[in-house]
């Protein structure tokens, strides 16, 4: 499944040429871990469509120690990375022990039609967005917050592991919405940094904050920070972003006009030969960029410089910037290359074959990469699904296969950096750490403790807690779960 978050809109670089500047697809979407679906209040019905369409759309995994109750006597099993479940029934949020057990419980009424979502330090959010509001459990003290959704925004997935704040957007385009968790604030894009005319669509999420692409009439970019809540645009579209410093594109006709800006302000300016697809700093005012005829070329803005250093044999659909120093570069049905921050290539992936006989690029599959991840996942193409053929985790500074999938992977937000699972692979597998474990007996991993410790997973005979190193079950009920970060 790709969801309206996770797929880039082709943004109009001016108002003649709609796809002057074709974005590339956005590898890091969701949150971390795995989404529940939410049940309907009193049912027992199996989950299993709605769970396995959800494992793509990532949130939930992380830490949290569960000793508030005043009820419920406090477990010395209670462990560092504890679940939470939805009893929809007596509208509560329960906190496990290690066993399964109750140790804390947290009134949550009329949260029954509300979709369950997780990633934010120490809180779940029971989403109904689209009938105008969210609720915000705080897990550590209980304390319930709701808040109003203006009228065509929904709540935005793409939750920063260290945020204080969630965001609030349209996947149609329009305003975006930050409201700060701490003090109750609410901050305007359109209001605050831009204008009525101003439509901003979800673009990409880098480690230290997310962008959206104004399709409203102007080529700029806007930025949320991860932390706090202090918006600022950049004209045109940015592909690279680190802290306040980013690499924004302005397509011309047969050229690119890069910009490195801080924040508001622009360091410098260039002018590349042909369409540039993505790039990475390299300095202050230097940048690498790679253009979809498949020049490398290295920028200096502050000498207004440029070189190309090196050529691909063919032409590159996008070009991803994995981390400071790694870019993956798609192929058109011809080669993808791994290249670190100078442009030289660190690794080759040849074009695999279909079962048409058609010639399709290794590409990054669905949340197939995440900021600051040491791993990413490939496949032949980037379509999502069960057919999705050469499914690869990757070590990031060397491209080489660490496991194997039948079926779409995605990457996992949590600490190692090189967790992956597949939503639609036969068996429940999962890559933990970068070494590939199977559950037998079950088909699905549903959720994963940021300690990698334990695991969900569901199967025919229902749904189970797996301790992964001593490999004791137990059996859980027919119900939402999600780990707590901390």
């Amino acid at each position: 499944m790709t969801s309206p978050s996770d797929a880039v809109p082709h943004a109009a670089a001016n108002d003649s040429d709609p796809g002057a500047f074709p974005p590339p697809p956005a590898p890091f979407g969701h949150s971390s871990g795995l989404q529940p679906q939410p049940v309907p209040r009193r049912s027992k019905k199996p989950l299993v469509a709605t769970i396995v369409v959800a494992v793509l759309v990532l949130a939930g995994v992380g830490v949290f120690i569960a000793t508030r109750s005043d009820d419920d006597e406090p477990s010395s099993a209670v462990a560092a990375s504890a679940l939470v479940r939805v009893n929809y029934d007596d509208e509560q949020l329960e906190v496990l022990d290690t066993t399964g057990d109750v140790v804390d419980r947290i009134d949550i009424p009329d949260v029954s039609a509300a979709n369950l979502v997780t990633g934010l330090p120490g809180r779940v959010i029971f989403d109904s967005s689209r009938d105008g509001e969210i609720v915000i459990v705080n897990v550590a003290d209980g304390s319930t917050e709701t808040y109003d959704v203006p009228e065509g925004l929904t709540l935005s997935r793409t939750l920063g592991p260290d945020s204080a704040h969630v965001v609030l957007d349209s996947v149609g385009g329009g305003d975006v919405v930050v409201i700060d968790l701490e003090t109750g604030a609410t901050t305007s894009a359109v209001e605050e940094v831009a204008d009525s005319d101003s439509m901003f669509l979800l673009a990409r999420a880098f480690a230290t904050g997310t962008t959206y692409n104004d399709v409203g009439g102007t080529a700029q970019s806007l930025v949320v920070p991860d932390v706090g809540s202090d918006l600022w645009l950049v004209p045109g579209f940015i592909i690279y972003l680190d802290g306040d410093r980013s690499i924004a594109v302005e397509p011309n006709d047969d050229a690119s006009t890069v910009t490195i800006d801080a924040r508001a302000k622009e360091i410098g300016s260039v002018d590349v030969d042909g369409q540039v697809r993505g790039g990475v700093l390299t300095g202050d005012d230097t940048a690498l960029v790679v253009t979809a005829e498949g020049d490398i070329v290295k920028v200096d803005v502050g000498k207004g410089e440029v070189s190309v250093v090196d050529s691909f044999a063919d032409p590159i659909t996008y070009a991803i910037a994995l981390s400071a120093d790694r870019i993956f570069v798609a192929g058109d049905g011809s080669t993808s290359y791994l290249l670190d921050a100078t442009g030289k290539t660190v690794a080759e992936f040849e074009a695999v074959e279909d079962d048409d006989g058609n010639k399709r690029e290794v590409a990054l599959g669905p949340n197939g990469a995440r900021p600051s991840s040491r791993c990413f996942v490939t496949q032949a193409g980037p379509e999502p699904g069960p057919t999705a053929a050469a499914v690869a985790l990757r070590d990031q500074r060397t491209g080489e296969i660490l496991a194997e999938f039948d079926g779409s992977a995605s990457v996992l937000d949590t600490p190692d950096g090189c967790t992956a699972v597949s939503a639609f692979d036969r068996a429940a597998d999962i890559a933990l750490d970068g070494d590939l474990r199977e559950f037998d007996g079950y088909d699905t991993v549903l959720a994963v403790s940021s300690d990698l410790k334990r695991v969900v997973v569901h199967g025919e005979d229902g749904l189970a807690l797996i301790d992964v190193a001593s490999g004791d079950e137990t059996d859980l009920d027919n119900d939402q779960y999600a780990f707590v970060t901390s």
